[in-house]
């Protein structure tokens, strides 16, 4: 069984002050199996932030089924009060989400933003502490806990964010965009990290615009007009030969975009 199955989603979006809806993914259907590390790639408005914000729980599809290993994210009805304790529990218990501008609280210090998802779990104390200090040390971040996000730097925030969503240990890492507000070193050190932990056998789905950094990922899907429409994988190939091999597809699904 996959981690992840997704079945016929179609998300349309429609204005509350008139008949105008926006369709924004239309039949897509794809699955991951535990331990890939999957890219998915588009241009601004094509539906990938829509799509891995359906897959974290965070925005219901019109139709289509999201299931995270066997479980559907939306077989109840999202106006259920049940519903959304259920699938709340459900993304703390088994997703991670690193969002593109951190999403940390200002007035929470690094240590209390990390510690977030194990407090709503009610986990003990000590068990607490015994995470933090594990993720902390993974991170590089033992010395800056104690910090605001207001005190430290883009590269430093991104960590932290990724704490957060990794210390509940999820089936599933969603990163949307994570490197876009990094400079390159900051990106580069934050995709090492992921590459390791996929190597450990997390399973992650990256959204992202550039090559560099879908080219540590094992496979990429693109995503066009709200359709997945074709996807690559890395094979054997080392991170900068599937760097060229992205950026020539790229190029070539332009071109045919374009009639060239």
């Amino acid at each position: 069984m996959a981690l992840l199955d997704v079945r016929n989603v179609q998300k349309i979006y429609r204005s509350s002050f008139s008949s105008l809806s926006t369709l924004a993914l239309q039949d897509v259907s794809f699955s991951i199996e535990r331990g890939e590390f999957t890219a998915i790639m588009g241009e601004s408005g094509s539906g990938k932030s829509t799509l891995l914000h359906i897959l974290a729980g965070l925005d219901a599809p019109t139709s289509g089924s999201v299931l995270i290993d066997g479980e559907d994210l939306y077989s109840l009805s999202a106006k259920s009060a049940a519903f959304r304790k259920k699938r709340s529990a459900f993304r703390r218990n088994h997703l991670g989400f690193v969002f593109q501008d951190y999403a940390l609280l200002d007035t929470f210090t690094l240590r209390d933003n990390i510690l977030l998802p194990l407090v709503l779990n009610r986990t003990a104390p000590a068990q607490m502490e015994e995470k933090m200090r594990s993720i902390a040390n993974e991170l590089g971040i033992q010395s800056i806990l104690n910090k605001y996000p207001f005190e430290i730097s883009g590269g430093q925030k991104q960590r932290a964010a990724a704490a957060r969503a990794l210390i509940c240990n999820p089936d599933l890492l969603l990163a949307d965009e994570p490197t876009g507000a990094l400079d390159s070193s900051s990106s580069h050190q934050l995709l090492e990290l992921f590459e390791r932990l996929h190597a450990r056998g997390q399973t992650i789905v990256m959204v992202t615009h550039s090559a560099m950094a879908a080219s540590f990922a094992n496979r990429v899907l693109f995503i066009r007009d709200g359709r997945i429409f074709h996807q690559i994988y890395r094979g054997g190939q080392s991170q900068s030969e599937f760097a060229q091999k992205i950026t020539d597809a790229l190029l070539l699904m332009n071109r045919q975009e374009h009639g060239l």
